[in-house]
């Protein structure tokens, strides 16, 4: 811990790391708090629709992982700590007929799910879904797309995942 009762500007510490400051205005900021941006992996339409969604940090300059705890390996988020999250992901279908769905998926089972219906074979369509869910320590949500045919646009900024720590 570090400030004054004077200059009301308030710093937490662990180990040499800074966790947490609060400024003079009220202002709270937390760097250390988990938080994720993945995106598609690429710039071209995917087939495979109805399936987990691949996500990397690629370094495009807008993907980032504070704490490490979004896995490319096995395309999930996986919770550091116990406690809320919130998420949201998108995604950009191509040629899929009636209805396109995405989803949210805590350790495989369905949490929130974004549909969109009526779409004709020749139309794109970007499909959404967000959701709060509390989450013990190594829960995993990851992103699953179902459509009856189609393709997705695996590319940022179309198609992506992105969650934080609540509290």
């Amino acid at each position: 811990f570090q400030g004054t009762s004077t200059d009301f500007d308030y710093v937490f510490y662990s180990n040499g790391n800074k966790l947490m400051h609060v400024n003079g205005t009220g202002e709270i900021t937390k760097p250390q708090q988990p938080c994720f941006r993945a995106s598609g992996l690429g710039g071209a339409w995917s087939t495979g629709i109805n399936d987990v969604v691949h996500f990397a940090n690629d370094g495009n300059g807008f993907n980032f992982d504070i704490g490490n705890n979004y896995n490319t390996s096995s395309n999930g988020f996986f919770a550091p700590v116990a406690g809320k999250y919130q998420f949201y992901a998108q995604a950009l279908i191509q040629n899929g007929t009636n209805q396109k769905r995405i989803k949210l998926r805590k350790n495989g089972t369905d949490f929130a799910i974004g549909n969109v219906y009526g779409y004709n074979s020749s139309s794109e369509v970007t499909v959404w879904v967000a959701g709060i869910v509390n989450m013990a320590v190594n829960d995993k949500i990851d992103v699953h797309l179902n459509t009856v045919s189609g393709n997705y646009y695996n590319h940022h900024p179309y198609t992506f995942f992105q969650g934080f720590l609540i509290g």
